[in-house]
């Protein structure tokens, strides 16, 4: 049986974020043939960087970038593959929605691969305009509202 797992804020270039980094790169960049540049990494400076951690290994990660005043845009959220299906990314995704909050953001956005979309739906994201090809395969534009009650 797994460890209990548990959720952070990490900081920008801290031994955490290296290995959110690193799963990041796993999950979603390795398998479409791609690898960050070092631009997008140190772009990623003013970015708010989750992870979660079973004992010291991350197995979910997520970035949050400021998009305006009042959206912040999802990005990169990913749980490691043996990990996958124990509601890790729903746990993520409720730490992030809790941090957008407090920092009174109204909604959070993001670019959802189609493979992903009953994912976000069952978080009540909204799925908003038509499919696009980002990063070589199929997105939609998905949208959470966040009430304030």
């Amino acid at each position: 049986m797994d460890s209990k797992i548990t959720f952070k804020e990490i900081a920008h270039k801290s031994p955490d974020w290296e290995k959110a980094v690193e799963l990041r790169r796993k999950i979603l960049r390795i398998p479409l043939g791609m690898d960050f540049s070092k631009e997008e990494l140190e772009n990623e400076y003013s970015d708010m960087h989750f992870a979660g951690f079973l004992d010291e290994q991350v197995v979910a990660a997520a970035v949050l970038r400021k998009a305006n005043d009042e959206d912040l845009q999802l990005r990169q959220i990913c749980v490691d593959d043996s990990h996958q299906g124990k509601g890790y990314g729903s746990k993520l995704n409720k730490i992030i929605e809790s941090a957008a909050k407090e920092k009174s953001y109204k909604r959070i956005i993001a670019h959802a691969r189609k493979t992903a979309l009953k994912f976000y739906e069952r978080l009540d994201y909204q799925i908003e305009g038509d499919e696009y090809i980002l990063v070589t395969i199929p997105h939609r534009k998905v949208i959470k509202i966040l009430s304030e009650s």
